[in-house]
């Protein structure tokens, strides 16, 4: 039987050996060096997660109403509190208000801001990319950036774009 581990617990994981790996590239080069390779790990991997889910899409068609059921999974256990949730036509808006990843990567990992939304927010757009490339994500701020009282997610889905 396989059991199931919640997003964010594989998000804690995934940060305590990418914040190894941050060090050991620090120490070899700089800090924008390493931040850049860890960026590159990360969008990789959410690539590649965004184009699983989309697997699972019924009759292996991707679509914005399927893709809207995400945040389910990355909200599950209180990780993410929604002040907005709405699926309207072609797009998808999400405003998170409280972010449980924000508050692990800053406080419980004590990850710097940067290495935090490289980890964290910097998958978003790959995660999107990677389910289909009708998919593009808008967000002016992050709440790891401390901008904003939300984090606003815009997300659009445009059927005359071509896949690549």
């Amino acid at each position: 039987m396989l059991h199931h581990i919640p997003y964010i617990e594989q998000r804690r994981v995934e940060a305590k050996m990418l914040r190894n790996v941050y060090e050991v590239l620090k120490s070899r080069s700089d800090e924008t060096r390493a931040l850049d390779l860890v960026r590159i790990i990360v969008e990789k991997a959410a690539l590649e997660e965004g184009q699983a889910f989309a697997l699972t899409a019924p009759d292996g068609k991707p679509s914005l109403e399927h893709f809207s059921q995400i945040a389910d999974t990355w909200g599950e256990n209180g990780a993410l509190k929604f002040s907005r949730r709405e699926l309207s036509g072609s797009t998808f808006i999400l405003d998170v208000s409280s972010c449980a990843y924000a508050r692990m990567y800053l406080d419980e990992l004590g990850l710097s801001p940067s290495l935090a939304q490289t980890l964290g927010c910097h998958r978003d757009l790959a995660f999107a990319k990677g389910y289909s490339p009708h998919l593009q994500l808008a967000r002016s701020s992050t709440l790891v950036e401390n901008a904003a009282q939300v984090c606003p997610f815009r997300y659009v889905w445009t059927e005359s774009r071509h896949p690549a």
